[in-house]
């Protein structure tokens, strides 16, 4: 080979190299970019399977409460009970509220009567601190059930 081949040959192997390192250095920025975002994206999955999970507990809770409910109307405070016994993860945070459409002492067999549990809890995700900055903040996740008195 000449020299004016092998100056040639190495010219285009170092320009090679220069190119490698600056796309090696692309990629190290663009995962910088990225990153972030794809924390976001699994935080934000974390905390819809958890406020999915909180919602079902709320829903099963309110359901045990409204049978208890259509067994003994007059007991609101037994109700109450029945939604922190059935899930005692509930007890911080949750709101529960009785509503018999008739007085219990009045109720005959006959009447259709109905007891209504409802439960209200706010769920605070893994992300607050971001959503906070765009306005966003709690959620709150409200259940209800409604059961025919059977007494």
């Amino acid at each position: 080979m000449d020299d004016g081949a092998q100056e040639r040959e190495e010219g285009s192997t170092t320009m090679l190299g220069r190119l490698m390192r600056k796309a090696r250095g692309q990629s190290v920025v663009e995962f910088a970019i990225s990153l972030p975002v794809l924390a976001l994206i699994c935080l934000g999955t974390l905390d819809m399977g958890q406020m999915f999970f909180s919602y079902i507990e709320l829903r099963g809770a309110v359901r045990e409460a409204a049978a208890y409910g259509a067994r003994a109307p007059s007991d609101t405070t037994g109700m109450e009970h029945a939604v922190y016994v059935h899930s005692p993860d509930l007890a911080d945070g949750t709101t529960v509220e009785v509503d018999v459409s008739q007085d219990p002492a009045a109720i005959q067999i006959y009447d259709n009567a109905t007891v209504t549990v409802t439960a209200t809890r706010v769920f605070t995700p893994l992300t607050l601190s971001f959503f906070q900055q765009f306005g966003m903040g709690s959620v709150t996740l409200k259940c209800s059930a409604t059961a025919r008195v059977w007494t």
